[in-house]
């Protein structure tokens, strides 16, 4: 119900929104004549419903993204395809409807993302679980089950497969014993089992948890292959999982240049005021030009130059180069992030107001029209960092174009260590799909206007 009142939320502030951008400046036409078609929103709903998106445990931002705008679409083609067969007569104004559904697409996804970072602060939100795995794996997965509660999965405790007589917790959950502890679990209203297998768990093991849990969950990392876009298929009763390197593909490469094109076209030009007036500030706070390019490798490993509007000093590398011998215990920090929280080079005020809110990377939409960067994709970085990553982070970062955002950006940024960034980074070209770039951009909306910006 929580989230029904969520989407039908969003569902009538797009509707109100349109009527009142539109329908009433523009034509004059009075709220009760719109106001009748509300009715139709059950349609969005029962919609949803078939989606599987009520409650839609476990189906992650960017499937959740997926449904919805499938359905979306599908429901405002529904009605306009209705309208013309039935021969209604033309009482509602076009643009305001097309304006409803723009929205629609925009604020379904949005108030629903919002709800569910609300909602997991509550207990009754998600469905209580208890995590199958040893001592070695637990860990892991309880942290990744606990970043991850949104989905609607709350891990409460842990069960050894082998011998829970380690009472310690793991990961702040506690071990509940072993296997053979499964019924008093039940007895505790715990009804989820999630098993956690790197490799095929012993069949004796999952028809034990079959016969005493109403469902059984099994997860493993699968960092070796994507596991957004992957399809189970049944082979004469063998499983078989099917997965595309979509990124690869010609046409899939051609759509995300088009959106790349079109999207930054219209962010340029929406944003051309604010990079007049940072350019301005950046003039009036430091001497020196108001650009700043430096060289980054891009897809399949040309150089280009990347602009930036400067916000560091013209002798920003003597200036951290001093830093660092005056402050040596800031060396950790510098060599495992390229990260400092208190930047030297940093112009003060207006340097960093400009890279909290990310403004200063508003010039690289050039860069995208050019065909050097995407919009999304594993950040450009500078040789001194890329050298740092593995030799096969590096030959998968050169498959695609760089990005102006991409995962490491929207989860933690400049708070993120090394190894999060080579994973993230992987995990977005392994799992690229256009759901994937629209959620990140989304997210990357959403981390911008908090102000979650390079330090």
């Amino acid at each position: 119900m929580y989230l029904v009142v969520a989407d039908l939320t969003a569902l009538v502030m797009a509707g109100g929104a349109s009527y009142l951008l539109w329908a009433r400046p523009v034509h004059g036409q009075a709220f009760e004549q719109y106001g009748s078609l509300y009715p139709l929103l059950g349609l969005f709903l029962a919609g949803f419903a078939v989606f599987g998106l009520y409650p839609g445990l476990g189906l992650g931002g960017v499937e959740t993204l997926r449904r919805l705008t499938i359905v979306t679409a599908f429901c405002y083609a529904f009605v306009a395809a209705a309208e013309f067969a039935l021969k209604v007569p033309h009482v509602y104004s076009r643009a305001t409807y097309a304006l409803a559904f723009a929205l629609s697409l925009v604020l379904v996804p949005a108030v629903r993302y919002v709800a569910l970072i609300v909602a997991r602060r509550w207990e009754w939100w998600a469905k209580r679980v208890v995590l199958i795995a040893d001592p070695a794996d637990a860990e892991r997965a309880a942290e990744a089950l606990l970043r991850a509660r949104y989905t609607g999965y709350d891990p409460v405790g842990i069960l050894d497969p082998v011998d829970g007589s380690d009472a310690r917790a793991i990961a702040g959950l506690p071990v509940l014993g072993s296997v053979g502890q499964a019924e008093a679990v039940t007895r505790r209203g715990i009804w989820t089992a999630v098993l956690v297998a790197e490799t095929a768990p012993p069949p004796a093991l999952v028809d034990e948890l079959r016969q005493t849990f109403r469902h059984v969950l099994m997860i493993r990392s699968y960092a070796d292959v994507g596991v957004e876009r992957l399809q189970v298929r049944n082979l004469g009763g063998a499983l078989c999982i099917e997965y595309a390197n979509n990124l690869l593909l010609p046409q899939n490469r051609f759509v995300k240049r088009v959106l790349d094109i079109v999207a930054a076209g219209l962010l340029l030009v929406v944003t051309s005021p604010v990079i007049l007036l940072a350019l301005l500030a950046a003039r009036l706070a430091s001497p020196g030009p108001v650009f700043y390019f430096q060289a980054r490798r891009g897809f399949r490993g040309r150089e280009f130059r990347m602009p930036k509007i400067r916000t560091m000093y013209v002798d920003a590398e003597s200036r951290l180069g001093g830093y660092l011998e005056e402050h040596p215990e800031e060396k950790g920090a510098w060599e495992s992030k390229f990260k400092l929280v208190d930047d030297p080079r940093v112009v003060p005020v207006v340097g960093a107001f400009l890279r909290r809110f990310s403004i200063d990377e508003a010039p690289q939409l050039v860069s995208v029209l050019a065909g050097d960067m995407s919009l999304v994709g594993p950040r450009p970085l500078p040789d001194y960092h890329l050298e740092a990553l593995s030799e096969t982070t590096r030959r998968t970062r050169a498959e695609v174009r760089p990005g102006i955002s991409g995962l490491w950006q929207i989860s933690g940024r400049a708070d993120t260590s090394l190894e999060d960034q080579e994973a993230r980074d992987e995990y977005y070209i392994r799992n690229w799909s256009l759901w994937l770039d629209l959620y990140i951009l989304g997210r990357t909306a959403g981390a911008v206007l908090r102000g979650r910006g390079a330090y």
